[in-house]
């Protein structure tokens, strides 16, 4: 069991591996992996941001993803539809292997444009080829729950990055965290509605999450919010 209450690298160690690598290759790939609430696709945006600054190119790029989950009509296809959408978000509603199938392709071909989804949640649902990957993004960071499970299908693309990350957090604060975004995003009417949709799903993930872990190269610190 991994100790995930304390990251024990910096954003900047995670920076210097990756250009690096860059040197000896022509695009790197790192999966920026951390459980609902951790604060990784705010951790995410900023290293983008920050990165394409300091390379002086936008030569970096985020790939969510949010945008390989399977839509409601799929959902509503599975053998239980009703769990099936009270628990979306879990590992199972994610097409892990279409996920797996980009990281591949975007590692091979370095030499044309590519597309991959992104997802609106104002309407809760994944827009195909709406984030495009040109031949300049030459470090592309994935985010997301589920990048560094140790579980098949998921391990194929874990298996692809040239660096893992995790980005650790308490899970009081995670959970303080997700009621308070459930409630913004007018999912629940009320604390206590969005405190049981939570602990029923969202806390159920991150436990997941923390059980089945490959070991990252760098395990970052939690992110202010």
């Amino acid at each position: 069991m991994h100790d995930l209450t304390q990251g024990k690298d910096s954003v900047e160690a995670l920076f210097q591996r990756a250009t690096e690598l860059l040197q000896h290759r022509q695009r790197v790939l790192i999966g920026l992996a951390g459980g609902p609430g951790s604060g990784k696709t705010t951790l995410t945006s900023k290293l983008v941001r920050e990165w394409n600054e300091r390379l002086g190119s936008d030569m970096v790029k985020m790939i969510p993803m949010d945008g390989f989950h399977y839509t409601l009509e799929e959902l509503d296809k599975m053998d239980n539809p009703e769990e099936a959408r009270a628990r979306r978000g879990a590992e199972w509603t994610f097409d892990a292997r279409l996920y797996a199938s980009l990281v591949a392709l975007v590692k091979k071909v370095t030499d044309c444009e590519l597309f991959a989804p992104s997802f609106n949640h104002s309407v809760g649902a994944p827009v195909q080829d709406d984030i495009r990957i040109h031949p300049e993004h030459r470090i592309l960071i994935f985010e997301g729950n589920y990048l560094l499970l140790n579980k098949h299908p998921w391990s194929l693309a874990a298996n692809l990055y040239d660096i893992k990350a995790f980005l650790a957090v308490d899970p009081n604060t995670a959970r303080k965290r997700v009621i308070q975004r459930h409630l913004q995003a007018g999912l629940c009417q009320t604390e206590a509605e969005s405190a049981a949709r939570t602990d029923s799903n969202d806390m159920v993930n991150l436990d997941f999450i923390q059980r089945n872990l490959l070991e990252p190269d760098f395990t970052l610190h939690q992110v202010d919010l």
